[in-house]
């Protein structure tokens, strides 16, 4: 997963955000 995350930091950032709104909601 870390490797993926080198490639594909754009995922890793919307996944962080979505779980952001989720907190928030």
């Amino acid at each position: 997963m870390a490797m993926k995350n080198i490639w594909h930091p754009s995922a890793d950032l919307q996944k962080a955000q979505l779980l952001k709104q989720h907190r928030s909601e």
